[in-house]
């Protein structure tokens, strides 16, 4: 028995749901980090000009 009452086979199922959203959620903090820099960039070219 464990101990937050799961049987054996739902580990699996939690193991692949967790392996499948992971990157996800990975590729979007990348395109999120990557769109905040381009909008950085603008401001700072702006300023400059």
């Amino acid at each position: 028995m464990s101990a937050v009452g799961l049987a054996p086979g739902h580990y699996a199922m939690l193991m692949a749901a967790y392996l499948s959203i992971d990157g996800v959620g990975t590729a979007c903090n990348l395109t999120g980090d990557g769109a905040i820099a381009l909008v950085a960039d603008r401001f700072r070219e702006k300023k400059r000009l």
